[in-house]
């Protein structure tokens, strides 16, 4: 996935983790690391997961994206929505 195929509105929130993942600027995405699992739960009791992803979260626009290796980007509406973020451990 190509950067400038991510909604403008995600771009510095995007940006501002690859700087704090002290990543390299690059145009694809596919460098990131893909390192976690994400859950989320929605108001209806529906459940979505996501391995080899991250999630960013956009308050001003009350969303949420998910990142995946292979999947590209999910978009989620974050009123109401439950997310647990899970890392693999280290050790």
């Amino acid at each position: 996935m190509k950067i400038n195929e991510i909604p403008d509105r995600w771009r510095a929130l995007l940006d501002n983790y690859i700087e704090q993942h002290s990543l390299l600027p690059h145009n694809d995405i596919g460098s990131i690391p893909f390192d976690g699992n994400v859950t989320l739960r929605f108001l209806d009791g529906s459940t979505a997961h996501f391995l080899h992803a991250f999630a960013l979260r956009n308050p001003e626009y009350d969303e949420l994206a998910v990142f995946t290796e292979h999947c590209l980007h999910h978009i989620f509406p974050l009123m109401g929505t439950d997310v647990q973020i899970d890392k693999p451990s280290t050790e």
